[in-house]
């Protein structure tokens, strides 16, 4: 059974993975950010499942993690990068401050954390870093655009780092889920900017009510059996996407010229 780092699994897609994969019969050390999010006792599991502190933003406390892993099992099997921040805001109203810190979580860690296990991964002539994207990230909405701007970059890197360790024996996989139960909206990083343009306000509460309607059904656990099956496979795809809604819209994006793309997000915007 295969050793796996897993972040962000404090809540939602991290937390559904952690535990299918241990009860997959996989070792599982998830990381959160903080203590209070893991939960008590154990998961029903076959496998290990140890919850570790994992700030993907904190240099050294990701390489404590992968130090702990490497530590224990002498392996590092797979990389699953899930930790995620997000934000509802016209651009126009997101600062500075915003981008750096979604950035930072979303492409910086995911790096980051890719480049300390790839040395063990490396050395076994084996492994599979997986990042967790998000539809935004090929098909952008207004109102995320710093979320989907962090993962167009974490899948342009993705791709790029495929390219580059794949004669080491070692698979990059880009999962990208459509809208999926996670709690998420309820921790989104407001706007930093007041512009005073009431237009803005319309629509982004109008845009938020959607999301949580949209997102009132999907289970994730849909997305911890791709990721199970990914890490299962020798020749997992380069990209995965999760979700009818994913699937839809993803082909969608791939049918419409850059104009029409355009257009029709302005009219949908047009419609609140």
């Amino acid at each position: 059974m295969a050793v796996v780092l897993i972040t962000g699994c404090g809540s939602g897609i991290g937390r559904v993975t952690a535990q299918r994969l241990a009860e997959l019969g996989h070792n599982v050390h998830a990381g959160v950010h903080r203590g209070d999010q893991a939960p008590p006792g154990r998961a029903r599991a076959v496998g290990s499942l140890t919850y570790v502190p994992l700030d993907v933003t904190d240099p050294a406390q990701a390489q404590r993690a992968v130090t702990d892993v490497l530590a224990e099992f002498g392996r590092i099997d797979a990389l699953v990068n899930n930790a995620g921040r997000s934000m509802f805001a016209a651009l126009e109203e997101t600062s500075d401050d915003d981008l750096r810190a979604i950035f930072e979580t979303n492409t910086v860690g995911s790096l980051r954390l890719a480049r300390l296990v790839l040395p063990a991964m490396r050395a076994q002539q084996t492994g599979t870093i997986i990042n967790i994207s998000s539809l935004a990230g090929f098909a952008p909405r207004p109102y995320l655009g710093a979320y989907a701007a962090s993962k167009s970059a974490l899948e342009a890197l993705s791709f790029c780092l495929a390219a580059e360790v794949r004669e080491f024996g070692v698979r990059v996989v880009v999962v990208s889920p459509g809208s999926f139960k996670t709690g998420s909206h309820r921790k989104r990083r407001p706007p930093g900017v007041d512009c005073g343009v009431e237009r803005y306000r319309a629509v982004l509460a109008a845009k938020k009510r959607e999301s949580v309607e949209f997102k009132a059904g999907r289970d994730p656990i849909e997305v911890a059996n791709v990721i199970a099956d990914c890490i299962a496979s020798a020749a997992p795809p380069a990209r995965v996407f999760v979700g009818p809604d994913a699937e839809r819209l993803a082909a969608e994006r791939r049918s419409l010229a850059d104009d029409e793309y355009v257009h029709r997000l302005a009219t949908a915007i047009a419609g609140y």
